[in-house]
């Protein structure tokens, strides 16, 4: 690999962040949630999970063991709050 490859993952890797930063608090004031699941490949970022546990608007951020696009964070029996939930 070459220097550029780093720059540009880097550079990705700062997108990230600052896009989950505007996501994160747009879905904390549309909810006023102190806790939030986060799932799905990017997930499995830990760069930007510690991030988001670090800044992020939420008290507990929840990244369930093997975060895949299999939608866990949403099931119905993981939930018990899920019929008061509005989704």
């Amino acid at each position: 690999m070459e220097s550029w490859h780093f720059d540009i993952a880097g550079g990705l890797q700062r997108l990230l962040e600052s896009y989950f930063e505007v996501a994160f608090a747009w879905l904390h004031r549309q909810t006023r949630c102190r806790n939030v699941c986060f799932s799905g490949g990017l997930a499995m970022n830990s760069v930007l999970n510690g991030k988001i546990s670090r800044a992020g608007p939420f008290e507990s951020v929840y990244v369930p063991f093997a975060p895949d696009e299999d939608l866990s964070c949403l099931s119905r029996d993981r939930s018990p709050n899920w019929e008061h939930s509005g989704l």
